[in-house]
């Protein structure tokens, strides 16, 4: 048996012949099936309709598994293997064969869960063919000993490892090596996982799923480069420092840990950096830019560059000494940031929500943009703030502004502009500043002064 193949339950035990190879059944005994055909060819192996685990010969085989979740190893020889009904593993081993399946089945399991079959051609000028529309058809190259290059689009599998092998398009998802290999899909919907190696992938057109690693608690990983085309697709770098780029049709890019660099095109995309599934607070420095269109940016933990282009976007800042430049348009942001970061909103009417940034409260100028206490850093270009739930001092413009100040006692000056200032806990103190401006008190004992329209201030001057 070749190293990299999956062990199942083994319920009984058929030996044919003591040259020939051997099966293990699941339920119906393989000299009952009467004579099958693989490819118009009698089948030497024939299974059951059980879950079957099927090894070849070193020479050429015709195996035809039937139905039920089998396992089918030609090992040596130009074999012929046939799948059936049900999600089967079917590998060649070395030589020049031709692979078959007809999955419609699920199997659960790391690190993928899939409803068809997958293929593994190993050494050799092989014919992968999936099983139609019935299930995801996989072709799996993890255990090739070299990098691959796959071309979805022209049917074609190649490396030093394997040979030369063709694939039908019923196969939808090819699993690089654990080397650099070369990924591309087709028009269809693909999906392309890199495993470990600097892989490079590209999805064109199509809603595609890429991904540069395997799967996340791998213990190799690679700096990966993901670009997904026309369509609408789902981009994950994985671990390690991946450079991302996504299409048109907007799409979700997710860096994962490392140092990323993610571009996302136009279209109304949603980028997610230094995230990857159970490991929190473990980030490198990524650089994120969009383009036009409503995006959505999470930047988790490093010292990232995030750019975005025209449109509304909305981008969560956790943490970091990062630097961004929103672009035109209405952008939200929401930003827990360190010394050292400069944000700025851009052209357009921005609203910026500053959590909790160090415990304690927030000294914001707005029109130098400067953040003095608890951190330094520089914020500037937003017109609608929500501070902190600490003490705060916030100064404003002459531009129109919006206020939002929570609990503490804060104070809020305005300057010019027809303003709108609300807070909520605590004795706060307002100052319209010029301008006709509105003032929404909260509970506690507040002082309004050059507010003229008021409601629940208790002291006015």
């Amino acid at each position: 048996m070749r190293r990299g193949s999956l062990t199942i339950l083994l319920v009984a035990l058929v030996v044919t012949a003591p040259t020939v190879g051997w099966l293990t059944t699941g339920s119906e005994a393989a000299s009952s099936q009467g004579q099958r055909l693989c490819r118009g060819v009698p089948a030497a192996m024939v299974g059951t309709v059980g879950r079957d685990r099927l090894v070849g010969t070193p020479g050429r085989d015709v195996i035809a598994a039937l139905s039920g979740y089998d396992m089918v190893s030609g090992r040596g020889g130009n074999d012929l293997i046939c799948g059936g009904e049900g999600a089967d593993h079917l590998d060649g081993g070395p030589g020049d064969d031709e692979l078959r399946g007809r999955g419609n089945g699920v199997t659960r399991g790391e690190p993928i869960t899939h409803d068809g079959d997958w293929l593994t051609g190993g050494r050799g000028d092989d014919l992968l063919f999936g099983g139609g529309e019935q299930g995801k058809d996989f072709a799996d190259c993890r255990t090739v000993p070299a990098a691959v290059t796959a071309d979805l689009g022209l049917l074609r599998v190649s490396g030093p490892g394997i040979g030369a092998d063709r694939v039908d398009g019923d196969v939808e998802v090819v699993i690089g090596s654990t080397y650099g290999d070369r990924l591309r899909g087709s028009a269809r919907r693909d999906e392309l996982w890199g495993a470990a190696g600097d892989d490079r992938i590209a999805g064109l057109s199509g809603r595609d799923r890429l991904y540069g690693d395997l799967h996340v608690g791998a213990t190799r990983h690679g700096n990966d480069r993901l670009r997904g085309g026309a369509g609408r697709d789902i981009i994950d770098g994985s671990l390690g420092r991946d450079r991302l780029w996504g299409g048109a049709a907007g799409d979700n890019i997710t860096g994962g840990l490392g140092s990323d660099r993610v571009g996302s095109g136009r279209g109304a995309d949603y980028v997610l950096a230094d995230v990857y599934c159970c490991v929190p607070r473990e980030g490198g420095d990524d650089v994120i830019i969009t383009g036009p269109g409503d995006d959505g940016v999470d930047s988790y933990w490093g010292d990232d560059v995030v750019r975005t282009g025209p449109g509304n976007d909305r981008v969560d800042d956790y943490g970091g000494r990062d630097t961004m430049r929103l672009g035109a348009g209405r952008d939200e942001l929401t930003a827990t940031f360190k010394s050292g970061a400069d944000i700025s909103g851009g052209p357009g009417r921005d609203d910026a929500l500053v959590d909790a940034v160090r415990r304690g409260g927030l000294t914001w100028d707005l029109g130098s943009g400067q953040v003095t206490a608890p951190v330094k850093a520089r914020l500037g270009g937003f017109e609608i703030v929500s501070a902190t739930d600490y003490a705060d001092r916030i100064t404003g413009t002459s531009a129109d502004e919006q206020f939002y100040v929570f609990a503490g006692n804060d104070r809020v000056r305005a300057r010019g502009g027809d303003d709108y200032i609300a807070t909520y806990n605590g004795s706060d103190f307002l100052n319209g500043g010029n301008g006709t401006d509105r003032g929404h008190a909260g509970t506690d004992a507040d002082t309004c002064t050059k507010v003229e329209r008021t409601g629940g201030c208790e002291h006015v001057r």
